[in-house]
């Protein structure tokens, strides 16, 4: 049975486990880092590559400051240095407090994470990304059901990109999915594809879409 880990990481860390997390970065991402506008979204952004570092070490047993990337035409990231045997797949999302990251050596995979917000302009969001099919169920739910419908879709589309390493580069119309069914299922591309629905927190959705089918899954804190 495959098997996929999800880690559940916080992104308001104390100001001395940031201090050690950011001591792990490469010089890449330290200068990735200093483009961030805000300080909150720079913070994140070295608490969750920190965190992952950690995590994908002590799986490699590397050191965290030793874990190399290589990136896709997208900008999707995948182990440089992966020993021989059963390779890692891998992918974090962050936003608002928290982060996941999403491991297993079974396939590639796409992890999506959301904090539910106002969306004042859902209906032209969606008849931008979402499928005729899509948008028409969503219209179809009650005015106080849309908002967490919104955010339910935006992940597994989401997820779904990630997974194939298409990023925004490839049409988000031209697949859907029936949201009718939970877990969502994917209709009209590659059936292979299974969408797995979880709660990372409160006010939050989340999903992740891996190949295959019988997926076992775990959802673990990472604690710093």
């Amino acid at each position: 049975m495959p098997q996929l880990d999800l880690y559940r990481i916080p992104t308001g860390l104390p100001e001395p486990v940031l201090t050690r997390l950011s001591g792990l970065l490469s010089p890449d991402e330290r200068v990735r880092a200093g483009r961030y506008q805000f300080e909150k979204d720079r913070r994140r952004f070295m608490a969750t590559r920190g965190a992952m570092r950690t995590i994908l070490g002590a799986l490699l047993g590397l050191a965290p400051e030793r874990v190399a990337f290589r990136y896709g035409e997208q900008g999707k990231p995948a182990l440089a240095n992966a020993r021989t045997g059963s390779p890692l797949y891998f992918n974090l999302s962050d936003s608002g407090d928290w982060a996941v990251l999403g491991i297993t050596t079974d396939g590639e995979i796409g992890v999506d994470i959301e904090a539910l917000r106002p969306i004042p302009e859902i209906r032209s969001i969606a008849e931008r990304f979402f499928s005729p099919t899509e948008e028409t169920w969503l219209r179809a739910l009650p005015l106080h059901e849309q908002p967490w419908a919104f955010h339910r879709m935006w992940t597994c589309k989401e997820a779904y990109l990630k997974a194939v390493g298409s990023g925004l580069s490839l049409d988000t119309q031209s697949f859907a999915f029936d949201f009718t069914v939970k877990p969502a299922r994917l209709i009209g591309a590659d059936p292979g594809w299974t969408m797995i629905e979880f709660t990372p927190a409160p006010a939050y959705a989340g999903a992740a879409c891996v190949l295959g089918q019988g997926w076992e899954i775990s959802l673990r804190d990472w604690a710093p």
